[in-house]
């Protein structure tokens, strides 16, 4: 047993601990045009804003994710009350038409 762990210890790469790293390539620069999702500083998330909000789903009716509204936590939460609140009262439909 002692000798088998030496062995495959003594092939493996020790900087990594055992694991081959990979290539992650070069990172993409962040295009200079503006967000499609961008909040103006000014406004305020309610549900009663419907411009707003539809701006924040998708054409299925999801709700847009953190990552790709640029969002922070904060803000994102209120923006997803503030649309689930418009979908209750009947502001904003659930779901998309289905295709037929």
């Amino acid at each position: 047993m002692e000798n088998r762990r030496n062995s495959r210890s003594s092939s493996s790469n020790s900087r990594t601990g055992g694991k081959q790293r990979r290539d992650r390539g070069s990172a993409r620069p962040r295009s200079a045009r503006p967000s499609k999702y961008t909040l103006p500083p000014d406004v305020k998330i309610e549900y009663k804003n419907l411009a707003l909000l539809q701006r924040f789903t998708t054409e299925r009716g999801k709700i847009v994710s953190r990552r790709l509204s640029g969002l922070n936590a904060h803000k994102q939460r209120e923006m997803g009350l503030a649309i689930k609140w418009a979908r209750y009262l009947g502001l904003l439909p659930v779901g998309a038409k289905r295709r037929q």
